[in-house]
């Protein structure tokens, strides 16, 4: 008897988080735009873009020559967020580089793993 409940657990816990795997959560929901500098157009700025999971880069773009960017969202599949009960908070950063600097543009946290909340 108690092998039988051992094995439904297992069964059990292993469905489940084949489902949890399947549910995508959104780290930073699609994002275009245009980049000024002083006032006019700025091409060749490269953006890059950060979620603070450890600070890792997940991807970076530079602005064409109408100062124009696009990033697509970032998605993600977490089987803890789902099992134990949390707070979705994640910060996001995207830092320009133009003409040896740096720019913070875009600091926020995102507290809703949906879409464009």
């Amino acid at each position: 008897m108690t092998k039988k409940i051992i094995v439904s657990l297992i069964l059990l816990i292993s469905s489940y988080g084949v489902y949890a795997m399947g549910i995508k959560q959104c780290l930073f929901s699609e994002m275009t735009g245009v980049v000024n500098y002083e006032g006019k157009l700025a091409a060749g700025v490269k953006l890059v873009r950060m979620v603070d999971l450890n600070k890792e880069v997940y991807d970076e773009t530079v602005t064409d020559e109408e100062g124009k960017f696009h990033f697509p969202a970032i998605y993600q599949s977490s089987i803890l967020r789902k099992i134990l009960p949390m707070e979705f908070v994640v910060l996001q950063d995207i830092t320009a580089h133009f003409k040896g600097k740096e720019y913070e543009i875009w600091h926020s946290v995102k507290r809703s793993p949906e879409v464009n909340p």
